[in-house]
């Protein structure tokens, strides 16, 4: 998978920063909410993240694995 621009961010966001909801990703990344939520689906659908409840998100094994590599 290609990833875009926003969804590096986040990946890289929750490696560094931990578990976190789209508003704080977006704030400290510098993009919309909405961006943040849309670019995160995909990120679910291919197992790299997932919504752990309440709009938070975690990375999964392989999408730490995948954020390391983008350091």
């Amino acid at each position: 998978m290609a990833l875009t621009e926003v969804q590096r961010a986040i990946l890289t966001h929750l490696l560094t920063e931990g578990d976190d909801v789209p508003a704080n990703i977006a704030d400290e990344q510098g993009y919309h909410r909405n961006s943040v939520v849309r670019a995160a689906k995909p990120l679910v659908d291919d197992d790299l993240i997932v919504n752990k409840g309440r709009g938070v998100y975690r990375l999964t094994s392989e999408g730490r694995e995948q954020a390391r590599d983008l350091l």
